[in-house]
């Protein structure tokens, strides 16, 4: 969940097979889905390859302009993850809640 005005990180658990080695700056990570964009009622994000790990991928979710989100809001969502042919995706639910502290309302 993600918090409007706010942020949260999304790790996934990653699990090469084989002798597959590669650094996180390898990977190519999308986010996609009807919540996700970069419009104001949206939630952005960020591959954070810096703090990814071998076997963790770390992305930054800054939730909605607060004025935009009055109440909790859930939609379908993917999250592929690339490395160089390979590819896998998951599935998933995106929730963004609304600021319970005002946030300027």
């Amino acid at each position: 969940m993600v918090p409007a005005g706010g942020q949260a990180e999304l790790a996934l658990a990653i699990e090469l097979s084989g002798n597959l080695v590669a650094p996180p700056r390898a990977y190519r990570v999308d986010l996609t889905g009807r919540l996700v964009g970069t419009g104001v009622d949206q939630v952005r994000y960020c591959f954070l390859a810096e703090r990814s790990q071998a076997d963790r991928l770390v992305l930054e979710l800054t939730g909605p302009d607060p004025v935009e989100v009055w109440t909790l809001v859930s939609a379908p969502a993917r999250v592929s993850v690339r490395l160089g042919h390979l590819e896998r995706a998951l599935d998933f639910h995106l929730a963004v809640a609304p600021c319970l502290a005002g946030c300027g309302r």
